[in-house]
């Protein structure tokens, strides 16, 4: 069965964020401390969120972006209408096709921030907090600063090594994508329920469910890079994990019931985009597999 395009690249988008949440309890901890603000329905039943407060908070939003800068790759085709078109040092002509790649300034060492020599964040590597503005950090923000600073920001909340313990975000922390208009992802009619739709995936599947990666310690999940220019890219390889219906004290108050885990395997197929898209019952008894 073909995938329908409305999900081609929202659902491996959703699974990326999903992957990116999981391996880092840290970053799992925050995340579903905002999230947790934006419930307005708390039973197992009918778990809803307000996406009007959801779409703003400041972490979800910067994974959500740094998911695309990273695993997101478009070939855009345009062309010269009106008559030659001088480029620096090219010559479009009238009418002939153009290709440009989305990847090539998704990955420019001149545009963004990696980060400062204490604490380095590769181009090539996800940052949660790439595109965040701590309030007190010139060094922080999306993009590449003239003259780095080793400065210390403070932590996204108020507790860093207790991830069980309730979190406090910083206050005026923002997320920004401040100067990068011609540089980050293409202006796209859908992008808006595209946002809402894995926002909201990601809302309800850390808040119902407790995930686990079943890989080595420090492991990286890779791209698929022979699909380039075709949208969000999927993982290169077949991922282990295990999952069960949620059962942290942050859930357990809306009703969730505890299940035993279940197994299976990351691998990008229809079925998992099917899969991604059903019912929280199907979820938490399927399997990944191609």
């Amino acid at each position: 069965m073909p995938q329908p395009s409305k999900n081609s690249n929202t659902i491996p988008a959703l699974l990326w964020c999903s992957i990116e949440a999981v391996r880092d309890p840290y970053l799992l901890s925050h995340l579903r401390s905002e999230i947790s603000s934006t419930i307005c329905s708390g039973t197992s039943a009918d778990l809803r969120f307000d996406y009007s407060q959801l779409g703003r908070q400041p972490l979800l939003q910067s994974m959500y972006a740094e998911v695309l800068r990273l695993r997101l790759s478009l070939f855009s085709l345009r062309s010269a209408q009106g008559a030659d078109f001088q480029l620096g040092d090219y010559t479009l002509r009238q009418d002939q096709t153009i290709m440009i790649s989305s990847y090539t300034s998704h990955m420019d060492l001149n545009v963004w921030n990696t980060g400062t020599n204490d604490d380095p964040h590769p181009i090539d590597e996800f940052w949660a907090e790439r595109f965040l503005v701590h309030p007190n950090d010139p060094s922080s923000g999306p993009l590449k600063k003239a003259v780095p600073t080793p400065q210390e920001h403070a932590p996204l909340t108020s507790v860093k090594d207790d991830v069980n313990r309730c979190v406090q975000p910083v206050e005026g922390l923002r997320f920004s994508t401040k100067g990068l208009s011609g540089i980050f992802i293409p202006f796209c009619p859908g992008r808006h329920f595209a946002k809402q739709e894995i926002l909201l995936g990601l809302a309800y599947f850390l808040t119902a469910y407790d995930f686990q990666l079943n890989v080595p310690k420090g492991w990286k999940a890779e791209p698929d890079l022979t699909v380039v220019g075709t949208g969000t890219l999927p993982p290169k390889d077949k991922i282990p994990f295990s999952v069960r219906k949620g059962t942290t004290r942050s859930r357990d108050r809306y009703g969730v019931r505890q299940v035993p885990k279940t197994s299976g395997v990351f691998a990008w197929s229809w079925p998992v985009a099917h899969l991604c898209a059903s019912s929280s019952e199907a979820f938490s008894r399927t399997h990944y597999a191609n």
